[in-house]
């Protein structure tokens, strides 16, 4: 009984190392399984509560910074599988055991202002890019325009066409986290197929493509 009583525990270590190895695991699979070893070894009974609270705290220790880490963040929010799940999930944690250093993954609210963060980087690079080439067709029509306008003209395009990105980037967030989570999706063809519905979440799936996209 005592055996497979701690065989019971150190289980749960060989079923996520197990399942984060093999050519279709990504690093957005990380925190999710950090905060389900977490819970479950939290819940799990046991005659070997001093070796469960030692790896618990082993694992809060090792993985704590990657928990909080924005690329990790980002990408188990952005990939179809996980979005907000695992943080919402931690948001209603138990109140940490006074012996070990709690598990301190960003809230499903920081996660989320995480991602707009980013979304609105995407969008001043997309900005940028039409800015530029905006300005660049203007100058060529129109050869003998005064030097001193075209900064001007370039910044109140850049102004109007930051707003309207600000505000498609909420939309684009909005509705891609009001959408169901696809535990058996793909993210490199997910993200290959939404990209017209999402076009600023595609971009930020492909800047941290080595993140989300399996690696073949």
């Amino acid at each position: 009984m005592q055996i497979a009583d701690l065989i019971s525990v150190l289980e749960l270590f060989k079923k996520a190392t197990n399942s984060l190895q093999g050519d279709t695991v990504t690093a957005s699979m990380v925190i999710p399984a950090i905060l389900r070893i977490e819970r479950m070894l939290a819940s799990c009974e046991t005659q070997y509560n001093s070796l469960r609270q030692q790896l618990r705290s082993s694992l809060q220790r090792r993985f704590s910074d990657i928990l909080s880490r924005p690329e990790y963040v980002i990408a188990t929010v952005i990939d179809p599988r996980f979005k907000l799940v695992p943080f919402q999930q931690t948001d209603q944690a138990e109140t940490p055991h006074p012996e070990l250093t709690p598990v301190s993954p960003v809230s499903s609210v920081d996660a989320r202002s995480i991602l707009l963060d980013q979304l609105r980087r995407v969008g001043r690079d997309r900005v940028n890019v039409c800015t530029t080439a905006t300005v660049t067709t203007t100058d060529t029509e129109a050869g003998k325009e005064d030097e001193n306008e075209k900064p001007r003209k370039k910044s109140i395009f850049a102004t109007f066409a930051s707003a309207s990105t600000s505000a498609a980037d909420k939309s684009e967030d909005s509705s891609y986290l009001a959408m169901p989570v696809l535990p058996d999706a793909d993210p490199s063809v997910y993200w290959s197929e939404a990209q017209k519905e999402f076009p600023n979440m595609a971009m930020l799936a492909r800047r941290y493509a080595r993140f989300v996209m399996y690696c073949n």
